[in-house]
């Protein structure tokens, strides 16, 4: 499964990164692949991005190009960031954990380094939280995070890819929307949602995330 392909202007081609497991045809540990195209019918298999470790296999996830160093991991040139799901299994005395962790690359994707103060974002009690999709806001001068947790949608920000906070909590269940404050009045609901009334029903503009491809300055502000 495919989970992100990000652009740099140096980089002659296209790469992605793939959760698969790399031992078995059927469901394991997961690790992140890695290919790259020129014309995107001929590939070629490049070594793992990401490994399981202490914290779970290496799940879902997406990739963004930190153009101007807000995460201090780039100091010299613009890199790619990685931000997945790390899935730690259940046992007999524990429920299975599923935790945001940060993953960069300074070399165009060929090599990755874990973020040592992995996971950057839990969660006490929420059971699936899951499948970041990770872009740069121009707009509002941040990273936005969308995340899959439980039976809703969850939107959250940060300055630099290390600390987050809660932004907007999007139930389709319940057709609710719910603007948390706790990190101030942002108008990130902007970025996402058309507010006007459709037919006394609230409605996303469009979907919520991108599925597939995050291009680092190309995702919609």
């Amino acid at each position: 499964m495919p989970h992100s392909c990000p652009y740099l202007g140096c980089l002659r081609g296209i790469f992605v990164l793939l959760r698969y497991h790399p031992h078995s045809s059927i469901w394991g540990p997961m690790h992140w692949g890695h290919a790259v195209s020129k014309d995107l019918i001929s590939w070629e298999e490049l070594d793992i991005a990401l490994y399981p470790d202490e914290h779970g296999y290496a799940s879902s996830g997406s990739a963004a190009v930190d153009w101007n160093n807000t995460s201090g991991l780039f100091p010299e040139n613009p890199g790619i960031v990685a931000v997945y799901t790390s899935y730690l299994e259940p046992t007999e005395t524990s429920p299975a954990v599923q935790r945001q962790s940060l993953a960069y690359s300074h070399d165009n994707g060929r090599t990755w380094i874990k973020y040592a103060g992995n996971p950057v974002l839990t969660h006490p009690s929420k059971a699936e939280f899951r499948d970041p999709k990770v872009f740069w806001s121009e707009a509002h001068g941040k990273w936005i995070m969308v995340l899959a947790t439980d039976q809703t949608i969850t939107f959250y920000s940060s300055p630099n890819l290390r600390e987050w906070h809660t932004e907007l909590i999007y139930s389709a269940a319940e057709g609710t929307l719910t603007l948390r404050r706790d990190s101030g009045e942002t108008g990130l609901s902007e970025i996402f949602l058309d507010l006007q009334s459709t037919g006394g029903n609230w409605q996303p503009e469009e979907p919520a995330y991108p599925a597939g491809c995050v291009f680092g300055r190309g995702v919609r502000q």
